[in-house]
């Protein structure tokens, strides 16, 4: 494969990206960071830098921003971010990616290998153990019992009845009653 020359990616991508960006309410000023968080996490990002770049196995945010920074345009590293992501939301999407219509196809290193439906590669899902809990339902006076979980627990802070197994059903004398709200 010929060598590339990312800077003027880089620079090709943000003119695109100027010319056909459309506005999103991330967009609008002033900017909220939690809402360009949320937008870049929804938007995946990481899919159209993973196809660009060929990033091997299942892609980390920490393994793109590595091969990323040193690419990025100096001084305009939010508008390259946002300029993949309107890239992985129009055109280089998670399934089908639509390289056809893509302005940087000749950029990119899956394309050009022939893989760009390989890229990147789906995140294997853990196995989700079963777990089987009673939930005690105790109501006495007007007042409910309910229980906070422990930070540790899954679910942690929450609150809710109480949840034992089958065999511990007796550890739960004494709990005191909290007034139902």
């Amino acid at each position: 494969m010929a060598s590339i020359r990312w800077n003027s990616v880089a620079e090709n991508l943000l003119r695109w990206f100027s010319r056909t960006k459309e506005g999103l309410p991330w967009r609008t000023e002033p900017r909220d960071p939690y809402v360009v968080w949320v937008s870049e996490v929804i938007l995946q990002q990481t899919r159209a830098a993973a196809r660009l770049l060929a990033i091997k196995g299942q892609v980390t945010e920490k393994q793109v921003r590595a091969k990323l920074e040193p690419l990025l345009p100096h001084k305009k590293a939010g508008a390259f971010n946002e300029t993949l992501m309107e890239l992985g939301r129009r055109i280089c999407r998670p399934k089908n990616p639509l390289c056809g219509e893509c302005p940087f196809r000749r950029s990119c290193r899956a394309h050009a290998l022939g893989k760009a439906g390989e890229f990147p590669q789906a995140k294997k899902k853990s196995e989700s153990p079963e777990v089987r809990r009673i939930a005690l339902v105790k109501i006495r006076g007007g007042r409910i019992l309910l229980r906070q979980k422990p930070e540790r627990e899954m679910l942690g802070g929450l609150w809710g009845f109480p949840l034992v197994g089958e065999k511990d059903i007796g550890a739960l004398k004494g709990e005191s009653l909290a007034p139902s709200p």
